[in-house]
């Protein structure tokens, strides 16, 4: 068994052809119907976010053919569609980063953050004066 992520256009689509090729060359192709629930793409789905994760991850470990040379230029022509598919799904890969920001109005105070150094004064030190250190131990 087999679970294949797809990814739907911005139209709709009720059915779809999945070809491959068997282990002895011979091609396969079988059809499959979408539900009319699932059949509109909503780029928070969690569903279109793993598909968006899986060709992330087959583009990061993948290949696209035996030759490297081949198989570079693939990758380097699939580049911006990956970026593109990385931000529209919120999904980080080897080519994203994504970073937060808080957006701030006056009317809140903020606190100042207190120093680190600070704070380990603050805390009890725990001396144990019956144990020594150093040479002779």
């Amino acid at each position: 068994r087999k679970v294949i992520y797809g990814m739907l256009g911005k139209e709709l689509c009720s059915q779809a052809v999945l070809s491959s090729q068997g282990a002895d060359g011979e091609l396969i192709n079988t059809r499959v119907a979408s539900h009319t629930a699932t059949a509109t793409r909503n780029a928070n789905d969690m569903i279109h976010k793993l598909s968006a994760r899986a060709l992330l991850r087959d583009y990061e470990e993948g290949s696209y053919s035996n030759d490297p040379v081949k198989n570079s230029m693939i990758k380097a022509q699939k580049k911006q569609e990956m970026i593109d598919l990385s931000c529209e799904y919120n999904v980080v890969c080897s080519l994203t980063s994504f970073l937060a920001i808080e957006k701030r109005d006056g009317t809140k105070s903020t606190q100042r953050t207190p120093n680190v150094e600070d704070l380990v004064k603050s805390e009890p030190a725990d001396l144990i004066s019956y144990i020594g250190w150093g040479e002779g131990m």
